[in-house]
């Protein structure tokens, strides 16, 4: 796969490794965790047969019994962990074997033509999900039959807890912290804080400052000690009550969105995504590559960087780079050169020699509802 493709694909293949990374070191500790009190048992049986002595079956017994459920419950953990690791790591491979037809080179024109628009299709799904349109992308993925090759189901997820969030229920972003703790905290995300500050602020509302300042010593001391502005505003806030500025500011309205935000960029984080999709970064680039500085809202409806749609998009982009600019027909799209000259038509529009052939009727050229006659066209010659 060439390295455009390998860009453009990589949000496909890498939440499911990651995903596959995550079962593996969860299934990794449990397994510890069971080994562990497996020996704590054996180590028992090992001090009752100590010394080699005969001892009575039911003295040993519960220790049997508690040994064999251990072992059963470490066989159960291998057999479902396995389970869903295999799972995964199908899904990798449908997604490789999916992903190696588009490359294929024996594909013909409308084969490769009907793949290249399913990839438009999955990269629309993949930024529709990254943008929180959940349902707009699970009615695209169902319309075009990609389900198997998007993440669904992570971002399903992510959903769940940004809804939470926006409605001011907290609940469900702990628990995904908590699930995902470590990375978090290999990454220096603030999500947790953030999070545990607007418990304690729906607390100071509730004029319940005590209880807001026994959760702030709970959870929020470390915070604290690492010089953290919005904890102090938060003790702030918790001795002064909600007349305080402190207490104003942390209480703002957008305050629920500005964390389901925050939570977005994280759950992205996660999964080592970049900031933008890759539908978002691909429209800019082709923007970009057709902007000038003539470029303006309705200035060309010919040109796709002065559409309306997209404007806005357009106007922070770059103008377009190029060490040797080329001349185009603005007919047949072909480059103008000493083997397709260019022409100049009285209504101002250039196009090539070979354009003329096409467009003329007679002794006049009919182009873009204009009409020059055969002798008024003009060479044109570039220095």
């Amino acid at each position: 796969m060439g390295d455009s493709n390998a860009a453009i694909e990589y949000q496909t293949f890498k939440i499911p490794y990651e995903v596959l990374n995550k079962q593996f070191r969860e299934a990794q500790k449990s397994m510890a965790r069971q080994q562990a009190r497996i020996k704590d048992v054996t180590k028992v049986l090992d001090d009752k047969i100590e010394g080699g002595q005969a001892i009575p079956v039911d003295e040993v017994k519960p220790a049997l019994v508690e040994l064999k459920n251990r072992i059963d419950a470490m066989q159960t953990l291998m057999h479902r962990s396995l389970a869903e690791q295999q799972e995964t790591v199908h899904d990798m491979q449908q997604r490789a074997h999916y992903l190696s037809t588009g490359v294929d080179s024996s594909l013909n024109e409308h084969e490769q033509w009907t793949w290249e628009k399913e990839r438009i299709d999955r990269l629309v799904l993949q930024h529709l999900l990254r943008s929180g349109q959940l349902e707009t992308a699970k009615a695209l993925a169902e319309k075009t039959g990609l389900s198997k090759i998007c993440d669904l189901r992570m971002f399903e997820q992510a959903y769940v807890v940004e809804k939470a969030l926006r409605s001011g229920d907290t609940g469900p972003c702990l628990e995904w912290i908590h699930e995902h703790r470590s990375r978090l905290r290999r990454l220096s995300s603030e999500l947790e804080t953030e999070v545990r500050i607007l418990d304690a602020v729906e607390l100071v509302k509730n004029g319940q400052r005590v209880d807001a300042l026994n959760y702030a010593r709970k959870f929020l001391k470390q915070s604290l000690e690492e010089g953290s502005d919005h904890v102090r505003k938060l003790w702030a806030a918790i001795a002064c009550g909600a007349a305080h500025a402190a207490y104003k500011e942390l209480a703002a309205e957008d305050r629920w969105e500005r964390v389901a935000q925050l939570f977005r960029q994280e759950n992205a984080r996660i999964y080592q995504l970049p900031e933008q999709s890759a539908f978002s970064a691909c429209l800019q680039a082709g923007l970009a590559a057709h902007k000038t500085p003539a470029c303006g809202a309705n200035a060309n409806p010919n040109c796709v960087a002065c559409d309306t749609t997209v404007h806005a998009i357009v106007n922070d982009l770059p103008y377009a780079h190029a060490t040797n600019s080329k001349l185009i027909c603005g007919h047949t799209g072909e480059p103008l050169d000493e083997k397709n000259v260019p022409m100049m038509l009285e209504t101002g529009h250039v196009v090539g020699e070979r354009a003329l052939r096409q467009l003329r009727d007679g002794d006049f050229i009919k182009f873009k509802n204009g009409t020059t006659h055969i002798n008024d066209v003009k060479r044109l010659f570039i220095l």
